[in-house]
């Protein structure tokens, strides 16, 4: 599914330059277990539009094989949007690792502290349960991180695959699905 939803979207961006979302594309390639595609469409969306959640995604690619890298994608994350919870928890995670223990428990305090007002207020995204989760899980919560899991949404599996909604257009203001 995720590798064809990619392909689909990429055509529709070769078709309609500018219509699709580079970012998205990028992250169906990941998904579907296409890492250098990925990476060559957030870098994309990178140049084209530099956003936190794309130097973020990018960040993720690296993870596993180029520690500078990925530090200094979540830097850039930071960089761009100080107030983006994954980053700041995956920048703080290995600032800890590396030594700078205060500096990385601060980052990961401040994402806390801004995920626990969204769930306080019942605005979460589906993927900030996990985060907020783990960082909880990371500053010693376990009882809150339990907690917090236990209140994510559960998933209606039925509902994920609908062959008549694979394409994204992007108008000039939003992102519209047809």
């Amino acid at each position: 599914f995720e590798f064809k939803a990619a392909e689909t979207l990429e055509q529709i961006e070769e078709m309609f330059p500018g219509k699709g979302n580079l970012n998205n594309i990028g992250l169906h390639y990941s998904n579907a277990g296409k890492k250098e595609k990925a990476i060559n469409y957030y870098e994309r969306a990178m140049k084209e539009t530099p956003s936190a959640t794309t130097a973020f995604n990018i960040a993720i690619q690296f993870k596993n094989n180029d520690k500078e890298k990925y530090k200094e994608y979540l830097e850039k994350a930071q960089e761009l949007n100080p107030n983006h919870n994954p980053s700041a928890y995956s920048l703080g995670q290995e600032l800890i690792k590396s030594g700078e223990k205060d500096k990385g428990e601060k980052l990961l305090k401040e994402a806390f502290e801004r995920w626990q007002n969204k769930f306080e207020t019942n605005s979460l995204e589906t993927w900030d349960y996990s985060w907020f989760s783990s960082c909880a899980k990371a500053l010693g919560k376990n009882d809150y991180a339990k907690h917090i899991l236990e209140s994510a949404p559960k998933e209606d599996f039925d509902k994920l695959y609908n062959a008549g909604n694979l394409t994204q257009f992007r108008t000039e203001t939003a992102i519209q699905k047809k």
